[in-house]
């Protein structure tokens, strides 16, 4: 039993001590023709203000034409960021302003989301096509510490189990 309550305190003790790590986030909004997706990458939480690493699109409606060969990383040229601003709190955005054009062929990334302002528009354009959506949502992701927590409780049950085993076959044998 010390044992084990010494290994459950290690396993905790590595998890209370591991650094942050950088959060991911999917996007998407619905238009008329179609959703937009992509991924918000490179935030940390409980952070005010922040910029992503990197912001891709994933998908988008084929009425848009060929705005870029996806994933498409907005951040990077020939993408000219404007506005870039991310909230984090608890795991998940509380807030978030982007916007974004390709200076090549004249698409542009678009979207605000405040709940507390009750405003959720994601825009993706490229003249003359327009994909807009009033229903922005990004979810969370799952903490890489529970995983790990959750790989650690099965290697103890197993452990546990081996021992139950062992004692269980030493019983019958002796």
């Amino acid at each position: 039993m010390g044992r084990v309550l010494m290994a459950v305190t290690a396993l905790l003790a590595i998890l209370a001590s591991a650094p942050a790590h950088a959060l991911t986030f999917d996007f998407s909004f619905t238009g008329a023709d179609g959703t937009v997706t992509g991924q918000v990458v490179g935030l940390n939480d409980n952070t005010d203000n922040q910029q992503p690493s990197a912001l891709y699109i994933d998908s988008y409606p084929s009425a848009l034409g060929a705005i870029c060969t996806t994933p498409c990383n907005t951040t990077a040229s020939p993408w000219s960021v404007i506005t870039d601003e991310f909230s984090v709190s608890a795991g998940a955005i509380t807030s978030a302003s982007y916007n974004a054009f390709d200076t090549t062929n004249g698409a542009a990334l678009d979207f605000a989301y405040d709940p507390a302002l009750d405003s959720d528009y994601g825009d993706l354009a490229r003249a003359p096509a327009n994909e807009t959506g009033n229903n922005l949502s990004f979810t969370t992701p799952i903490p890489s510490s529970v995983a790990l927590f959750a790989t650690g409780l099965g290697a103890l049950s197993l452990f546990g189990w081996r021992r139950k085993r062992k004692n269980a076959a030493a019983l019958s044998a002796g």
